[in-house]
């Protein structure tokens, strides 16, 4: 094959590689989407959850979640999960491999910047089971920061979501209003299992 046959061959490849979404296996996962919560009463709805390992009255591992709507898995927008999830039933969390994921539909990458901090947020934060609730106008824009336990690609996982399937040992999650930039929660996950939330005095 020519030279420049084999420089055309390789740029289609690369092109179709960032075309769909995937990437080289990595342990680290930094990554920022825009995202577009569902309508409710007068605004958008966005719920953040965030939750240590719990054994009562099921085996769940640790996880953080931003989503938007009812409690259908469909609704996630972007989460982590520490460990694999086994099905408990028609209930969150739902059942599913480990990893850090968003959702291909209401999720898309942005180059925005989000800082990985709690600054311009109320503490102390929860370090138990924290659900809270926020009504918006727009987008937010959430940026998720995760060392998994081993090298993973981004790529799709299933008709609704992309993600990199590993168990996950640490993790950040930023969530901030695309239109404003005002600062509305801030998630982090120990390599203990331990969990934080912080969030916006607009949430409850």
């Amino acid at each position: 094959m020519r030279i420049g046959s084999l420089i055309a061959v390789t740029c289609v490849v690369a092109l179709a590689s960032i075309g769909s979404g995937t990437s080289a296996p990595s342990r680290t996962v930094d990554r920022t989407f825009a995202c577009t919560p569902l309508l409710a009463g007068g605004g958008r709805e966005l719920d953040l959850w965030a939750s240590p390992p719990r054994t009562d009255p099921w085996t769940i591992p640790a996880y953080l979640v931003a989503r938007t709507g009812t409690t259908l898995p469909s609704e996630d927008l972007v989460y982590v999960r520490a460990r694999t999830q086994g099905k408990i039933g028609w209930t969150t969390p739902f059942s599913g491999p480990a990893g850090v994921y968003a959702h291909a539909r209401r999720c898309s990458s942005t180059r925005a910047s989000v800082a990985l901090s709690a600054k311009g947020l109320p503490g102390p934060p929860t370090g138990w089971f924290s659900p809270v609730s926020c009504t918006l106008r727009g987008r937010v824009l959430v940026r998720v920061r995760a060392l998994l336990a081993a090298p993973a690609g981004w790529g799709r996982a299933g008709p609704l979501f992309q993600g990199a399937r590993k168990d996950v040992l640490e993790a950040s999650l930023a969530i901030r209003s695309e239109r404003t930039g005002e600062p509305l929660a801030f998630m982090t996950l120990n390599r203990a299992g331990e969990t934080r939330l912080w969030s916006s005095s607009r949430c409850r």
